[in-house]
């Protein structure tokens, strides 16, 4: 009798210790799930912040795209300008030779100071313009570099995107003639 009551006693040992172990288990686990509730709260607010520093990104691109488009027809206007002033000269040159006197000449000045103030104009109207573009391009790498920092926080369970990086865009062609044709009127 005294055998079967100590291993009673035992068996109600050993239950009483499985209990407690299975309470701190289920605690754990508990534990666990809350963590990995947090984690996918803040893995979702990351993809957010990755969606909406995309979304500007692509606003940035598209600033941009309007920019160089500005200051294309800019330097198109700057060219046509300049083409204008030459054969103003030119007409300028050929009445000055056609007409005797020094009317003709004043003409010919006058012709020459409107082109040259034009032709003024427009380089500052191109200057501003590229000032954008180059404004506009800096915004755009600094926002594609916000989306990268987010995207590798927001980690495998974030969505994919691919984001072209700045140099893989290569230079704008027209802004490069614009600089040199700038450069050498």
């Amino acid at each position: 009798l005294a055998d079967r009551l100590r291993a009673a006693e035992a068996a109600v040992a050993q239950a009483k210790a499985k209990a407690v172990e299975d309470a701190r288990a289920r605690s754990e686990a508990e534990g666990l799930r809350s963590r990995l509730t947090a984690a996918e709260g803040e893995a979702a607010q990351a993809a957010a912040r990755a969606e909406l520093a995309e979304a500007e990104a692509r606003k940035a691109t598209v600033r941009m795209e309007q920019a160089d488009a500005a200051a294309a027809a800019a330097a198109a206007e700057a060219a046509a300008a300049v083409e204008a002033a030459a054969q103003a000269n030119a007409q300028a040159q050929a009445q000055a030779r056609d007409r005797a006197g020094g009317a003709a000449v004043e003409d010919m000045e006058a012709a020459l100071g409107r082109m040259a103030a034009l032709v003024s104009k427009k380089e500052g109207e191109l200057q501003g313009t590229r000032r954008l573009v180059q404004k506009e391009c800096d915004e755009r790498a600094r926002l594609l570099a916000l989306v990268q920092q987010l995207q590798g926080q927001a980690g495998a369970g974030g969505p994919s995107h691919t984001v072209v990086p700045l140099a893989a865009m290569g230079s704008l062609p027209e802004a490069q003639e614009a600089s040199s044709g700038s450069g050498s009127g």
